[in-house]
């Protein structure tokens, strides 16, 4: 099979998820081109011997699902297969608890950490400082408000950001981050990300002109999206990544992680 024929995100989810035990003449091998890219994931998970619970959400399962769990699977990101993934949205509208969402669905066998986190959470490690975020490696790390953890603003702040998550790619991290507002996202920055998850934004106005997600609101044929706001209820998102299927793209609901206000008003 060329390598053409096989998707690059399928590879890179094979590396992470088999700790590099799964050899590039295996995947040539066994990955079916006629499947989804879903599919080959739980034929090699049930092939090699690591097929998830039936209950955990990345499951393949055979029965008639409501419209609500539909549309809740197919938001559901596998995090072995991205690198960046950015929340952004208005203040009270539960950006902290979609970062928790897809932590807490996340089914591989990375360790998982919140990097400056004010509260200890079952379940995730606590990184505290740069130098050791910077060492740890095969994890998956929720950055809530960036902006309150590295000056954005500063050039020199923002550079070393972008090193910084050159080099958590390097080590095989997996970062996610929420922030209030596109203008803490730099030029630089924005190119690392791979997915966009929005959620309600009450005035376009505020979001920086030519950033990438006004442009993905801008894009968006659904009646919560306007050239004025993009009216979402809490609970609903906006899930856009280049790499991404079709319909894990567009509006989408997660479920309540009860994630209270441990910044304050946000």
């Amino acid at each position: 099979m060329t390598e053409q024929m096989i998707s690059p995100r399928f590879r890179k989810w094979a590396r992470a998820y088999f700790n590099d035990e799964v050899t590039e003449e295996l995947i040539d091998e066994h990955y079916c081109p006629e499947l989804t890219i879903d599919d080959n994931v739980q034929l090699f998970k049930e092939r090699f011997g690591k097929t998830l619970p039936v209950a955990e959400p990345t499951q393949v399962v055979h029965y008639r699902h409501s419209a609500t769990e539909t549309a809740t699977k197919s938001a559901t990101l596998d995090l072995d297969t991205v690198d960046v993934v950015a929340i952004m949205g208005d203040k009270h509208t539960g950006k902290s608890n979609l970062m928790f969402y897809h932590m807490n669905n996340y089914a591989g066998k990375r360790t998982k950490y919140l990097f400056g986190y004010p509260e200890k959470v079952d379940g995730y490690r606590t990184l505290s400082t740069i130098g050791d975020l910077a060492t740890v490696k095969d994890a998956i790390v929720g950055i809530d408000e960036i902006q309150k953890q590295f000056r954005v603003y500063d050039r020199r702040a923002n550079i070393e950001l972008q090193e910084l998550i050159s080099l958590a790619k390097h080590n095989r991290l997996t970062l996610l981050f929420t922030t209030t507002q596109s203008q803490f996202i730099t030029r630089g920055l924005e190119g690392t990300v791979d997915v966009w998850n929005i959620t309600r934004i009450k005035d376009l106005g505020a979001l920086k002109n030519g950033s990438k997600p006004k442009r993905v609101i801008q894009n968006l044929r659904v009646p919560q999206a306007t050239q004025w706001s993009l009216s979402l209820a809490n609970g609903q998102f906006v899930q856009y990544g280049e790499a991404l299927t079709p319909e894990m793209n567009g509006v989408h609901e997660f479920e309540n992680q009860n994630v209270g206000k441990v910044w304050g008003a946000r």
